[in-house]
């Protein structure tokens, strides 16, 4: 019997496939344990209303327009966080700083490129008075 002997391995018959295991135990349950409208992202849509979290004295309260938690409520809104509307007007004054940021972004683009040209549309006429100069005295002195 060699010690070395060269073995090569193959097999009878492939195994089977397995099928992936779901994450979720909703394909094992039947229609009549849950409904469609059980399944939305919208709790406005379902009926359920908006998200409440109660934290101590504090009510938060997630906007799903928005995608944002804010404190209702007289006392505890004053206190903890933020209104609705002040939410709301925090959100647009962002979006509308954002938007300036851009378009400050692209005048000191254009302004840029705009230097660019200038700096070398001086170099060529620079150019062109040095050369026209070179033959003028060329000219002036071969008479």
């Amino acid at each position: 019997m060699p010690l070395f002997k060269k073995k090569s391995f193959t097999p009878s018959k492939k195994a089977p496939r397995r099928k992936s295991a779901s994450l979720t135990s909703l394909n094992t349950l039947d229609q009549t344990t849950y409904s469609a409208g059980d399944l939305q992202l919208d709790p406005q849509a379902s009926g359920l209303g908006p998200v409440r979290v109660r934290l101590g004295d504090h009510e938060l309260v997630f906007d799903n327009q928005e995608g944002t938690w804010f404190v209702e409520g007289g006392a505890a809104a004053g206190q903890a966080g933020i209104s609705r509307s002040t939410a709301r007007e925090l959100s647009q004054l962002r979006r509308q700083n954002q938007q300036l940021l851009e378009e400050n972004n692209l005048l000191r683009y254009k302004l840029e490129t705009v230097l660019d040209m200038l700096a070398i549309s001086n170099a060529d006429s620079l150019s062109q008075t040095r050369e026209f100069q070179a033959l003028k005295s060329r000219l002036a002195g071969g008479r």
